[in-house]
């Protein structure tokens, strides 16, 4: 009797299905909704066009070209959830978008003014629809894009390092600016920043997984971390203490156990005195150690004049 009530209360109030009542109740006539091959496809293709957020030497990048796709796709297959709240959201860059229309009008150069405004308005509608796709399916989507960002960032570092150190002929020429690390982006202050998320993801992949499984994690946070020195950008190396400061507060708040609290004091302890043995042996080549000195006086020859 206790099973056949429960099997009616499915039936009448389906918004409440689980896999796990489903599996313990299990109700003829309710299928689990399969993804489709369109739903695969639009999947691998956000994977693909946040992996390839590195590759930026060409204006507009493949992630530009993939993401003007995703604007479109990911709303007509239902793969967005559009809150109240993300609205709100847009209706504000809406707002900024039309006055900055409005004043491009008056710009010395409308044409550069107009492009300057049209691309912020992509990028507007971008970060609009990828939010909605989070929202959609929280969990699995932020994965989704952390994974992916994670292998974009990695692949930036590699070039860092390997254009700093010139490991392939020419690659200095190529993947360097101003005697600092700049991978495949044109401006070092602009492939440092780009590190620090993808550093922060490889902590929290760190501290969720057993000491066991740990290498991985260290070996990437070292690579960023590394590459992130070579940059040379003090804008990054400030947004690198001010985003762990955040998440190492936010984690042992929240943290379930004090075992995890303990693990993140150790991680940090000894992480700070892996970072002064990463400085110490970078400080050993006379590039570094030059570049190192000029980048930590507070005026800059850019600044002055």
């Amino acid at each position: 009797d206790g099973a056949a009530q429960n099997r009616k209360r499915l039936l009448i109030q389906p918004r409440y299905l689980s896999l796990r009542s489903l599996a313990t109740h299990p109700t003829p006539g309710i299928l689990l909704p399969q993804r489709s091959a369109t739903h695969k496809l639009a999947l691998a293709l956000v994977w693909l066009s946040v992996a390839l957020g590195f590759l930026v030497f060409t204006e507009p990048a493949p992630v530009d070209v993939l993401t003007m796709g995703l604007i479109v796709l990911l709303p007509v297959i239902g793969l967005v959830r559009i809150t109240d709240t993300l609205m709100v959201y847009l209706a504000v860059w809406m707002i900024a978008a039309g006055c900055a229309f409005l004043a491009a009008i008056f710009a010395v150069d409308t044409s550069k003014a107009l492009i300057h405004t049209g691309v912020s308005l992509f990028l507007y509608l971008g970060s609009f629809v990828i939010a909605a796709f989070i929202v959609k399916r929280p969990d699995g989507h932020t994965k989704l894009v952390l994974h992916a960002y994670l292998w974009s960032a990695m692949a930036a570092a590699l070039f860092g390092v390997i254009g700093y150190f010139n490991l392939v002929p020419g690659a200095f020429e190529l993947l360097t600016r101003y005697g600092r690390a700049t991978a495949t982006f044109k401006d070092p202050n602009v492939f440092g920043p780009f590190l620090v998320p993808a550093f922060v993801y490889a902590l929290y992949r760190l501290l969720n997984r057993p000491v066991t499984r740990a290498f991985l994690p260290l070996g990437i946070m070292a690579v960023l971390g590394f590459a992130l020195l070579l940059s040379f950008s003090r804008g990054a190396w400030l947004n690198l203490v001010i985003s762990l400061v955040l998440y190492c507060y936010m984690f042992f708040v929240t943290a379930r156990t004090n075992l995890l609290r303990v693990k993140l004091l150790t991680l940090l302890t000894l992480g700070a005195f892996g970072a002064f043995l990463l400085v110490a042996v970078a400080l050993q080549f006379d590039a570094i150690s030059d570049l190192m000195s000029q980048r930590a006086s507070i005026s800059q020859g850019y600044d002055e004049g």
